[in-house]
């Protein structure tokens, strides 16, 4: 066939879906299910922003903020909510520049004019926050499960429960076997198993500093108790989640300011460079609830092995970040889910291809936004051999030893 692609999250789906839509005979592989949890595609929100300090990002934000639109289209339904964003601390000074540099609309807002239009936060401390119109949410699971069945519709096969377990390069073909024990042998092989990735690429060669960590993000509810009831302790299970809908109410309603933007504030924990810290983003389903974390990177892990714990400590300090920025929630956890994610030294992407093997690892936190963008260049590398990226940026040989 044309490409098997390995992995069925936001990197892999979209993939697909872009092969599929060019007519290649392809196959997308899961280990487990679509939407499982020992990635990092699943859940129901994700950060979008152009704000980023590297213009090369920035440029590509706007590529992928006009990928997510056509693939609206393509699903019908919407994929991502346009909420703006406000960033604030040293951090918000860098992105500034760099959507200055690639000509994006941006504004600075006094601290004091930023509480009078968004009367439910706090800005104490500020002296101003960068305001992106553009900023946002996009809806997770629900875009991972449209990019795949558009990749059905369009003649793609998607096997879950399919797990790789051996992946061979030769001059003009790739091979692999699942533990199913199918055989597969296509042109290229587009890898984009997240942190599962590093075990599989060691088999063709290709020896990548891909580090699998542990993340967490945290729900809170309205301070006035209009939250669903029973949903106290943090890290709720199953019945707490099932609970939510019959007792929430619309967040536009709820709230004097309307939907809240979404929220980075790069100060009281190390600054990645590219967005860590506090953060939160509105829900978009209709629950009056905020999802907040500290961006940070995760503990290092083990993905078949945990541990799979959610951490006190880190959930402390983003209650501390609620209790501070948003007034108007309570700063007592609703719940608490994970994610494993991987991490470059560089904390940019690996997007390149050797031989019949196409890496795709948009990793360290912040490649969901560019979803349906890097199903598209992935899918040129596999097809063409080359695409329109900053090819140096994520090249193999800046890490291959």
């Amino acid at each position: 066939m044309d490409a098997v692609v390995v992995g069925a999250g936001i990197v892999g789906a979209a993939t697909a879906r872009s092969l599929a839509e060019r007519g290649a005979n392809c196959v997308l592989l899961e280990q487990f299910e679509l939407g499982h949890t020992r990635g990092s595609s699943h859940g129901p929100g994700r950060v979008f922003r152009l704000a980023y300090p590297q213009p090369d990002y920035v440029r590509m934000t706007v590529r992928a903020l006009d990928g997510w639109r056509r693939l609206e289209d393509a699903a019908g339904e919407e994929l991502l909510v346009t909420t703006g964003g406000v960033y604030a601390g040293e951090w918000a000074d860098r992105c500034a520049d760099g959507l200055a540099a690639c000509g994006v609309d941006h504004d600075w807002l006094p601290a004091a004019g930023a509480a009078e239009r968004f009367p439910d936060l706090a800005f104490d401390g500020l002296e101003r926050v960068l305001w992106q119109q553009d900023g946002g949410v996009c809806r997770a699971g629900p875009a991972v499960q449209a990019l795949a069945r558009v990749a059905l519709e369009h003649g793609a096969e998607v096997r879950e429960g399919e797990e790789v377990t051996r992946l061979a390069a030769h001059d003009d073909h790739a091979e692999l076997e699942t533990a199913s024990g199918n055989v597969l042998q296509a042109s290229a092989v587009v890898v984009a198993a997240g942190a599962w990735a590093g075990p599989l690429l060691q088999q063709v060669g290709i020896e990548l500093p891909l580090d699998p960590v542990f993340a967490q993000v945290t729900y809170y509810g309205p301070a006035d108790g209009g939250g669903p009831p029973g949903t106290g302790p943090a890290s709720a299970g199953p019945e707490t989640l099932r609970g939510l809908a019959p007792a929430a109410r619309p967040l536009r309603a709820a709230l004097a300011g309307g939907l809240p933007p979404s929220f980075i504030e790069a100060s009281g924990r190390e600054s990645l460079g590219l967005g860590a810290g506090g953060y939160w983003i509105p829900s978009v389903d209709g629950l009056l609830e905020i999802r907040a974390g500290d961006g940070a990177p995760g503990r290092p892990l083990d993905p078949r092995d945990g541990p799979f714990e959610v951490d006190p400590e880190e959930e402390g300090w983003v209650n501390e970040l609620v209790r501070r920025r948003l007034p108007t929630f309570s700063p007592t956890p609703l719940r608490s889910e994970t994610c494993i994610y991987t991490m470059t030294p560089d904390q940019d992407f690996v997007l390149d291809r050797s031989g019949p093997i196409v890496v795709g690892s948009a990793c360290s936190g912040h490649g969901f936004k560019f979803g349906p963008l890097l199903g598209d260049l992935l899918a040129d590398l596999a097809l063409d051999g080359e695409a329109d990226m900053p090819a140096a940026r994520f090249a193999l040989p800046r890490f291959m030893r």
